[in-house]
């Protein structure tokens, strides 16, 4: 049963082998170290991808043309001028003249973000109109997220209860999560197995959590926002698509089967090869999720874009770029504004303040352990950050330009430092020299 339930859902979902097989191994070591039923682990994941998947080829894209036909895809790219898209397994370009109207997954992820940042989220009223709203506009899995806040607020509302997969009883609401009724109050805190995590599959992610739902929620519309800003700041300027491969995120209440994290005292980190996302405890610190969503954001966003899923960016490159994102995020009340362009001033000052600077030809050397523990982390981290913030921000729009073309042929395997070169219009001495009076002026040192 098992065997042929994988080769139908290979069939139907048109995944590549390869895929399954990774996540496969992943789950069997994450088994081997948990002492897991393999039955309950497995099945699981197999049905989530399926649920997931299928979900998205129920709500697919539209491009309505101006002679009235309308083409039934996936939204690839929007700009000024095109519209790119994917229909069977092609991506294809139309002119944006010949198009009369767009309604996309991605568009409506936007709006909802919009809209949410301007209602209350202690107000069921408003709370369950936008619900009603996300329905309507393809966004299931955030229908889903509102309704269980609502049940959270009003354990009594039969109409959020309705929406949900539950079961009313004599003593109230009860939602049914495998061969299990939880009650509203069972998910405010820790403590269930995780063979109960709750689901809720958004516009980017399958997040899945056994721990305080109302932290989780927070966690999902985040991850969400984070994703939006960072394809209007990135991915219009080097022409990212969106995620095809599904990244799951794991918010682990804790307990004696939690899984520990990588290095002591993070509270979440990324995986590359699994595309998995675990996130810690009931508390984690806001930056190293958002640290780790930035991992997982570079990677996922560059391997569909540029069509090599075994690419990978320079350590330098993904370490600045992800710092350059991560460090401009501002928490306003309930939402996340990105302030593009205000430097960090810390890490400017600190390598302003080394006595031996390091030069662009170093920062390109560097691996993973310098900026990991190595004596000098923090040289690595300033200088990889100042670097990619000085290329994207300053005053010469041909350095970003330069600096894109040179991150699309890196993640193709040409990350070398004279390609690099080739890239901007200046020789590297020149350019170091630029950098460091721009360091120095922006520490006031």
């Amino acid at each position: 049963e098992y065997r042929s339930g994988l080769v139908l859902l290979l069939l139907e979902l048109h995944l590549l082998a390869e895929l399954i097989l990774c996540m496969l191994v992943y789950h069997c070591q994450y088994l081997l170290l948990s002492q897991f039923n393999i039955m309950w682990l497995v099945t699981p994941i197999l049905v989530g991808l399926a649920v997931f998947a299928f979900d998205r080829s129920e709500r697919p894209d539209r491009i309505v043309l101006k002679d009235g036909n309308e083409i039934v895809c996936r939204i690839m790219f929007e700009d000024e001028g095109r519209v790119l898209f994917k229909a069977k397994k092609k991506v294809e370009s139309i002119a944006l003249s010949k198009v009369q109207e767009v309604r996309s997954v991605e568009r409506s992820s936007r709006a909802f973000l919009d809209r949410l940042s301007s209602l209350s989220r202690t107000s069921v009223a408003e709370l369950a109109g936008l619900a009603l709203w996300a329905e309507e506009h393809g966004l299931p899995g955030e229908a889903k997220a509102l309704w269980l806040r609502v049940v959270l607020l009003d354990a009594t509302d039969a109409e959020a209860w309705g929406k949900l997969d539950s079961k009313r009883t004599k003593t109230g609401w009860r939602l049914r999560l495998g061969n299990r009724t939880f009650t509203a109050d069972e998910f405010r805190g820790s403590g269930r197995d995780w063979r109960y995590a709750i689901e809720i599959p958004t516009a980017h992610f399958l997040v899945k959590a056994n721990g305080d739902l109302v932290n989780a929620l927070d966690i999902a519309i985040e991850l969400e926002s984070i994703y939006s800003m960072y394809y209007e700041r990135l991915g219009q300027q080097i022409e990212l698509y969106p995620f095809e491969w599904i990244p799951e995120i794991r918010i682990h209440g804790g307990g004696k089967r939690a899984p520990q994290p990588p290095v002591s005292g993070v509270d979440a980190w990324y995986d590359t090869k699994s595309n998995v996302l675990m996130v810690h405890g009931d508390q984690p610190q806001a930056n190293h999720v958002r640290r780790a969503a930035l991992d997982m954001m570079i990677e996922n966003s560059f391997r569909m874009a540029l069509g090599n899923r075994a690419g990978t960016l320079p350590v330098w490159a993904h370490e600045g770029l992800a710092n350059e994102f991560v460090l401009a995020l501002r928490s306003d009340s309930h939402q996340l504004k990105l302030k593009g362009g205000e430097p960090y001033q810390a890490w400017f000052e600190a390598q302003a303040r080394m006595k031996k600077k390091l030069s662009i030809r170093r920062v390109f050397g560097s691996s993973g352990s310098d900026y990991g523990g190595g004596t000098n982390k923090l040289g690595f981290r300033a200088a990889s950050y100042t670097l990619v913030f000085y290329l994207m921000n300053n005053e010469n729009d041909q350095y970003r330009k330069a600096f894109f073309d040179y991150l699309r042929a890196a993640f193709r395997g040409k990350g070398s430092l004279s390609t690099f070169e080739r890239a901007f219009p200046v020789p590297l001495e020149t350019l170091s020299k630029e950098w460091n009076t721009f360091i120095h002026e922006t520490a006031g040192v």
